[in-house]
This record gives structure tokens, sequence and C-alpha cells, in this order.
């Protein structure tokens, strides 16, 4: 990527690109072209990947795989369950790009807002743990597209949003399991294609709150124990905003929580 200008014309015309490509304009499909900006830029240039979409003139509701069909509702859905049939139950973003003459995984997302929400719809609970319903397996894909979606969703993809998600809904994983996966938060999204550094998204305001809970919730604030907490985002983001840990500390003396 480089730090070229590009206007929304050079944007809507890069979306019907990709759809001309590759039969459908999905943000992971969209990263994969070349000579392109990222789709974290689109999402944010337009507010969204599905207005985006329609302001290029590309109907999200006709959405249509590399032979042009439209599909229904109900033949997605369906599709969705010929998969699972085919795979022992199992319907993943992997497995059905696997299946050449079904729908693609991005119409399923684009039409039922989430990878969850179709398989939900299409009635694939089969692949949920019984005690915390979270699938037992997300391929890499699976988190990918989740990240993606937190960013069109709220603008920014940070780890609070992505755990405040999966505590609305439990079938949804944690901002802990992508960095599992991944490595590091920063990894995950630079695979999804998102804008990695984190420490922009935060207002000063956020990162000591983030800290004062911290303080609240385990009677400490240290760089480990922020790290191994779900709800924050890395140390790494703090230290870069205040200059240091330290200072990050320092900073919340003042604003009156002495240690």
């Amino acid at each position: 990527m480089t730090n070229r200008q590009y206007t929304d014309e050079d944007i809507l015309a890069m979306l019907r690109r990709c759809r001309d490509e590759q039969g459908t304009c999905s943000p992971r499909l969209f990263n994969d072209l070349s000579d392109t900006c990222s789709a974290s830029l689109v999402m944010r240039r337009f507010g969204s990947w599905t207005e985006a979409k329609e302001q290029a003139g590309l109907d999200p509701d006709a959405v249509s795989t590399g032979r042009n069909r439209v599909y229904a509702d109900a033949d997605v859905l369906e599709h969705l369950r010929e998969c699972a049939r085919r795979n022992n139950g199992r319907c993943t973003v992997d497995l059905l790009n696997d299946e050449s003459d079904l729908v693609a995984p991005s119409v399923a997302i684009e039409r039922f807002e989430s990878w969850l929400k179709a398989k939900r719809e299409a009635g694939l609970d089969t692949d949920e743990r019984t005690t915390n319903h979270r699938p037992r397996e997300y391929s890499d894909e699976d988190y990918l597209e989740l990240l993606r979606e937190c960013e069109e969703k709220h603008g920014k993809a940070t780890q609070k949003l992505f755990n405040a998600e999966a505590k609305q809904d439990g079938d949804h994983p944690t901002a802990g399991a992508v960095r599992k996966r991944f490595g590091s938060w920063n990894e995950a999204k630079a695979r999804a294609g998102l804008t990695t550094d984190s420490s922009g998204q935060y207002t000063d305001r956020e990162l000591i709150d983030m800290l004062r809970e911290c303080r609240r919730k385990h009677g400490k604030v240290t760089a480990s124990v922020f790290a191994s907490d779900d709800d924050f985002c890395s140390p790494e983001t703090v230290q870069r905003r205040f200059g240091s840990w330290s200072d990050a500390k320092a900073r919340l003396k003042t604003e009156g929580l002495d240690e």
C-alpha cells in the first residue's frame, strides 16, 4: 500500500472491477486484488461496505456468483445446509468456498449481515458447544471475516469492541482467541486487510478508563495483568499513546487514582 490519495470514484471503480473479475465483491476478495486501496479504507470513506457497494451500483440484494446467478434468501440458506450435508454436518467459510457449485460465503455474509447469523437462519447449530454456545472450531477466514464485520459495524476493530460482540452473542469468539490463533491482534488485523496501528483508535479517556477498570478488577495495574484481560486493548497501545507504561500510570494519578 502507498500513501496515494484515492477519490471516491477511484474506489467505486475498484469495487466494480472486483465484481467483474471475481464474480462478487467481498472485503476479502477486494483485498486480494492488486493496485487497490484496502477494504478498511473503503469502509471508512463510505461508512460501510454495503453503502460503498450501493454507490458503486452493486446491489447488495442481487449478489451473484461467477455465473451471474442471483439467489433468493431461501436459495442461500439451502446452499449452506447442502454444504453441511456434504461435510459431516460442518459448514465453514473455507468449506463453502471449496464447493464450486454452491453460493460463495460472501453472499451469505452480505445477505444475512454475518456468517453466524446466516448459519443460524439455516438452522446449522450442530457445531456449537453445549457449554458456552461457541462453535468448536473456527477457520482462519472465520476469524478474519469477524474482524472485518467489526470494522464495518463500528468504524474500527478494537479488542474492546470485539469482546463486546462476544458478550452479546455467545457464538462469537473473544479477542483472546484471535490473538492465540494469529500471535497478536495486529497480525490478525493485517491478515484481514485492516489498519494495524490501533493506538489512534482509542481516545485518551478510553485508555485511562481501561487502566482504571484494570485496577478495580484486579487490584493492580501492570502490563502483564492488563494484557491478560480480554476487555482491554494491548499494553503496547497504551505505551505508544502515553510514551511508556510508567507515564500512563502517572496519568492515572493525575486523574485521581493513586495506587
